[in-house]
């Protein structure tokens, strides 16, 4: 499913959008900012749904950690 938006939250904040590509994948370049302290977080992403499809989210796990 092509050309859908999906947001990217990391924990309840919003880092960013991507669109679906023929696949269906969404992706987004992100930095993670130096003022994050170390340890683990919670990655969202969501599509919120449209008339031809329902919505969709699921989470993984992002590690910040610094480099020694």
């Amino acid at each position: 499913v092509a050309g859908r938006t999906v947001t990217f939250k990391i924990e309840t904040t919003s880092v960013g959008t991507g669109m679906t590509d023929s696949n269906g994948m969404a992706t987004l370049s992100y930095t993670v900012p130096g003022s994050f302290a170390t340890g683990n977080y919670t990655i969202t992403a969501t599509f919120t749904g449209d008339a031809a499809y329902l919505s969709s989210s699921q989470t993984g796990k992002l590690q910040v950690q610094r480099p020694k």
